[in-house]
């Protein structure tokens, strides 16, 4: 075997092996950056602490923006459909609060970067989020 077929045998184990980890990690470890370890921890909390009788499905969830001030999550509902639902959350870094940004499939044109948009032209507009901040509520039952 020469070097260029040990080459793709290796990144055939490496592109395995990271998708099967995927499953078995929870998603605040999958991130460098401790505001998106801190963001995605948030996320995933206040997921369960609006729909408790919905699971998230940890492969699917991801951090898609991060600025100076908060980051945004998507997080996957576990479901049967063809189509997974997923809710958009903004987590504050200044401060104890997640604003729920929405539920969409991300298809027929849709894309995360649309509500993302609406939600920073809304703020933008009225000054605020309409649906209020989701916490400070975290470890409190």
């Amino acid at each position: 075997m020469d070097w260029v077929c040990t080459v793709w045998v290796v990144l055939g184990v490496i592109l395995l092996v990271s998708k099967l980890l995927r499953f078995c990690v929870p998603p605040p470890l999958w991130y460098f950056s401790f505001r998106k370890r801190r963001a995605m921890r948030m996320g995933l909390a206040a997921f369960a602490h609006e729909h408790q009788t919905l699971q998230a499905s940890w492969p699917g969830s991801w951090v898609y923006r991060m600025d100076s001030e908060k980051c945004v999550v998507f997080v996957q509902h576990r479901s049967e459909l063809s189509h997974p639902n997923w809710s958009g959350y903004v987590v504050w870094h200044d401060r104890e609060a997640v604003d729920h940004i929405g539920i969409s499939q991300f298809r027929f044109g849709t894309q995360p970067h649309h509500l993302v948009e609406r939600y920073e032209s809304v703020r933008s507009r009225d000054g605020g989020w309409p649906a209020g901040s989701i916490g400070p509520w975290w470890g409190k039952e």
